[in-house]
């Protein structure tokens, strides 16, 4: 895990690009734990310095969507929902979200030096107006350069680089996925993966290339981030 957070600041930074109009329903994001380990906790609280809520800590989907307050505010995660006799304790996992920024990913990634709560958490900026319907987040967060084919797009990254990418297929389809990696400064390129990914014209998609604890080879794992439209309200008395 010591690549998972290294770049996130930077992340933050260069996606902090135009800010459209907040999703409906007010500020939102959606949480992912990056490989989690297997005794890592399923659920935990979140405080938004307003309020606190239970939420999912999912590491093979994205979790549901979460409302957050408005303005500036603080993240933090709690064991437990806070009281006047029991408020939340320093030093435990906190990122903070700039007034600007409707819509985020909120990674979670293990952190055995915190002992308040071994994790850590980041917020990437998931706005509608610098990431739209149809496009492609990739994230490198390795320490190779990667690249390759992507339906009718190519794509190369540098270490700890992220870009946007624009659909790689017209509509609703299957379209084909070569990536490879560069090991070694002048080595060839090896493949990392060769498939077909489905296209989703209605949502996004986040895609992560990481080093899991252990190994050296680079993993790319997708997120889909799809949001039902949210159902208007009835009127009152039908």
């Amino acid at each position: 895990m010591r690549y998972v957070f290294t770049l996130l600041s930077l992340i933050v930074c260069s996606l902090s690009i135009a800010v459209g109009q907040p999703p409906k329903g007010g500020r939102t994001c959606r949480i992912l734990f990056l490989a989690a380990p297997d005794d890592a906790p399923k659920t935990i609280f979140l405080n938004d310095g307003t309020t606190t809520q239970q939420v999912e800590l999912p590491s093979l989907n994205l979790s549901d969507v979460y409302k957050l307050a408005p303005g500036n505010i603080t993240l933090r995660l709690c064991t437990a929902i806070p009281t006047d006799e029991q408020p939340i304790p320093a030093g435990v996992p906190a990122v903070a979200v700039r007034e600007a920024i409707v819509d985020c990913y909120l990674l979670i990634a293990s952190d055995p030096k915190n002992t308040v709560m071994p994790l850590q958490c980041q917020v990437v900026n998931a706005d509608p107006a610098g990431f739209r319907m149809g496009q492609m987040m990739w994230i490198n967060l390795s320490p190779y350069q990667v690249g390759g084919q992507v339906g009718s797009r190519t794509i190369n990254l540098k270490p700890q680089s992220q870009a946007i990418m624009e659909s790689p297929l017209e509509g609703t389809g299957y379209y084909p996925v070569k990536i490879g990696y560069v090991p070694e400064k002048d080595q060839n390129a090896a493949v990392l993966v060769t498939t077909q990914w489905l296209n989703n014209p209605i949502g996004r998609m986040v895609v992560f290339i990481m080093i899991l604890p252990n190994s050296r080879i680079p993993r790319i794992k997708g997120y889909s981030d799809y949001r039902e439209p949210e159902k208007a309200k009835s009127p009152e008395g039908l």
